[in-house]
């Protein structure tokens, strides 16, 4: 076991990852050695950084050409979240960034280098162009994340470039009796009849603007907030936007402490920036991809062990910043959701010890994060061996469908919208309590939206026009491509045994697809699939069998 107290020993951690023991040594050791790890997790958080600019890379290589559906899967995000565990929007940001630094050479070099964070990149790729380049990545090796924010903010004001500002969302929640229940049901069955493929946040937008087009509530005035309030409250977690007052503290803190240029030098950490580039064969890049995802799970461990004791022991108070979230931007160059998250599933894993088991066992970052999510530990337990041979999205979807069905049973109505369609929503209810002339719950402003769709839409054609073949099969298949580990909706009906080959219109010969599946996919050649449609199918992948995230349980399991 290493010397921890030893700062010499410290140096190890930007060569090789510690062992379980090791950083049990350091998190177990008590709230008066939090300093020491803030130093793990400062210097393990450069060495994730390295590895997460190789991964970008090489996701970026893979996804090419036809090589990702070579593996069997039809975008990034669906690979990176089967095989690396990671989210899918989180790959999307990775690959994005990749290829933005190949276009920016000087920005490329000191991000690789280890110079400059991923974060800061991720501010001034906006601006870091051309001539600016250079001037931007020394703005970048030395300001803070939001004095980047800001100058970038500027610059792109006074060049007359638009802000593209991430969509923020909002969380609605409310009681529905069951009679209530019934008639939303119905309604957004309706609107996925003529929004297809819609999600349920979609689809309660347009029953929302249907209200709107024949009910218009009172007009608003100038300078009252465009914020959603009753049943809807802001998603923090999601959203991007700074609070002003925020942004003044952090600004004075920034001046106050000198830039922290008090706090402990940090090595760099320099990634291989080229290290893909020899490899042409998608099965070789998968391979060191899934050899850097196995490298990165075991310093997550320790990122996460460590960002747990730092955040618990208050020490980001005692170095002068403005709360963790502060802490992880500046100290960590890190995105704050990230760390939070990590912390939040050891946390999880702490009280959890058969979900802390089957981790050390090889179970996936992302399995189990979405069984931490789980509030009862028997529940967890019980998911446990299911999740080994499930893909991440089925065990995304299957959990989900257990707390909806949870939902319904306390008659809840929960979900997480995009701000857009919580304003919406927002208006058609004040809409309705302009007709009545009253007050109204929300539960009951829901309802009345729901019964004008039903009345308007209920005897369409379009509606009441029988299913095809196709839609019925996707329909059974709940609209989603049966490809393993495709998070795509269906759009098509694959028969299983070629109607060219003697298959029938069988329900069970079958199966709905996405597009790129179906016509790239299988009809390109690179994928196969048979047996008996919806639960009897069995894939190929370039002549491979493909399970996608399926993982074979350890052998004391």
């Amino acid at each position: 076991m290493l010397p921890f107290s030893d700062p010499a020993a410290l140096e190890f951690l930007v060569t090789g990852p510690l062992t379980t023991a090791d950083v049990n040594a350091i998190v177990h050791s008590g709230l008066n050695d939090s300093d020491v790890c803030e130093r793990v997790l400062v210097r393990s958080d450069r060495v994730a950084n390295a590895i997460e600019l190789e991964i970008g890379e090489g996701l970026l290589a893979l996804s090419e050409g036809r090589r990702l559906i070579s593996l069997g899967y039809s975008s990034v995000g669906d690979y990176a979240r089967e095989v690396l565990g990671d989210e899918h929007r989180t790959a999307e940001n990775r690959v994005h960034l990749a290829r933005e630094l190949r276009k920016r050479p000087l920005l490329r070099a000191a991000v690789f280098s280890g110079a400059v964070g991923r974060r800061a990149a991720e501010i001034v790729l906006p601006v870091a162009t051309g001539d600016d380049q250079q001037a931007w990545v020394a703005l970048a090796r030395t300001c803070t994340t939001r004095a980047l924010e800001e100058l970038v903010r500027k610059e792109r004001h006074a060049s007359g470039k638009a802000e593209t500002l991430e969509e923020s969302w909002s969380r609605m929640r409310l009681r529905l009796p069951e009679d209530y229940r019934v008639a939303v049901d119905w309604a957004t069955d309706l609107a996925g009849r003529l929004l297809p493929g819609a999600t349920l946040a979609r689809k309660l937008e347009a029953i929302g603007q249907e209200y709107l087009a024949s009910n218009a509530g009172r007009v608003k005035e100038e300078d009252e907030p465009t914020v959603p309030t009753g049943c809807f409250r802001p998603a923090p977690d999601l959203s991007l936007d700074r609070d002003a007052m925020r942004d003044a503290e952090e600004a004075k803190l920034e001046e106050e402490t000198e830039g922290w240029s008090y706090l402990e030098a940090v090595p760099d950490v320099p990634a291989m920036a080229d290290s893909f580039a020899g490899l042409d064969s998608a099965h070789d890049i998968d391979a060191k991809l899934r050899e850097l995802a196995r490298l990165r799970t075991r310093w997550d461990v320790v990122t996460g062990k460590a960002a747990r004791m730092v955040r618990r022991s208050g020490l980001w108070r005692l170095l002068g910043f403005n709360d963790f979230r502060h802490y992880c931007e500046v100290r960590l160059r890190m995105s704050p959701r990230a760390v939070e998250q990590r912390a939040a599933v050891e946390d999880r894993l702490a009280a959890l010890k058969v979900l802390r088991r089957a981790r050390d066992e090889g179970l996936s970052y992302e399995k189990v994060r979405l069984l931490s999510r789980l509030r009862n530990p028997s529940r967890i337990a019980a998911w446990i061996p299911w999740a080994w041979g499930m893909t991440c999205i089925q065990l995304d979807r299957v959990l989900g469908a257990e707390r909806e069905g949870q939902m319904r049973a306390a008659h809840l109505l929960a979900l997480c919208l995009p701000i857009g369609a919580a304003l919406v929503l927002a208006n058609a209810f004040e809409a309705v309590r302009a007709r009545l002339g009253a007050p109204a719950f929300d539960s009951t402003c829901l309802f009345i939206l729901c019964a004008h769709f039903i009345g308007t839409w209920e005897d369409d054609p379009v509606v009441k026009r029988s299913l095809s073949r196709s839609q019925k099969i996707r329909k059974r298949d709940l609209g989603r491509c049966t490809a393993p580990g495709c998070s795509r909706r269906a759009v098509q009906a694959h028969h299983v045994e070629h109607r060219s080959h003697g298959g029938g219109d069988e329900d069970e010969n079958q199966t709905g697809l996405c597009a790129y599946h179906h016509l790239v996919g299988i009809h390109g050649g690179f994928m196969t699939v048979a047996g008996k449609a919806p639960d009897q199918l069995a894939w190929t992948a370039s002549g491979r069998p493909f399970r996608a995230g399926a993982q074979d349980p350890p052998a004391s399991a």
